[in-house]
């Protein structure tokens, strides 16, 4: 359940993934699942079968997969969440029970769950972008729109933008109204390149 349930975050993030069954090493447990995002600039190296595009830790003695036979692609990846099923590993140890339905002590089943959130943002960003800037997933974005009152020394357009910035913020959505003094080729410049998802342009 918690697999699939970092997968749906992920997804909503605007993130897409490589799950990697991993070996839990010193943490210990039965089982644990990297999340690696694809990325030119990530560190870590993925292996990817082209066929059947499992994907693999990376090391250096796999060149093949073993399903399909063909050579395994190297990709740049970050990673940006992990799980460990811990198991009863450490609650038998520290003693960390609790009472089932027959008045049974029983140890504790555990877990450990993280997702990079310092790696997440730059990761959404670089997976969601054009030459004109970021493309936020409305899941994500700082705001949902930016209002660009082309002309603020127009005071009718002013308080039709001011008007609509204000119902739309009691309405509980994050908006921008951006009314510095500059050419309206250069408020739309910025807006892309922050990536507003949505531009009202008054």
């Amino acid at each position: 359940k918690m697999l699939e349930a970092y997968r749906r975050i992920f997804t909503r993030c605007g993130v897409n993934l490589l799950t990697i069954e991993a070996d839990p090493e010193l943490m210990g447990g039965d089982m644990s699942h990297e999340f690696m995002a694809p990325a030119q600039s990530g560190e870590d190296i993925v292996l990817v079968c082209p066929h059947c595009k499992i994907p693999r830790p990376f090391t250096a003695e796999e060149a093949q997969c073993p399903q399909c036979k063909v050579s395994l692609e190297k990709v740049n990846t970050i990673e940006v969440g992990h799980i460990f099923k811990l198991g009863t590993k450490y609650s038998a140890i520290l003693g960390a029970t609790f009472l089932d339905a027959k008045g049974q002590l029983n140890p504790l089943i555990m877990g450990c769950y993280g997702i990079g959130v310092s790696r997440l943002i730059p990761t959404i960003i670089e997976q969601n972008h054009d030459a004109a800037g970021i493309i936020w997933p409305h899941e994500v974005t700082p705001y949902q729109a930016v209002i660009l009152p082309l002309d603020i020394t127009d005071s009718r357009i002013m308080e039709v933008a001011t008007s609509v910035y204000n119902e739309l913020t009691q309405q509980g959505m994050g908006i921008l109204l951006d009314d510095r003094d500059e050419r309206a080729g250069v408020k739309f410049k910025d807006a892309d390149l922050i990536g507003f998802p949505l531009q009202i342009v008054i």
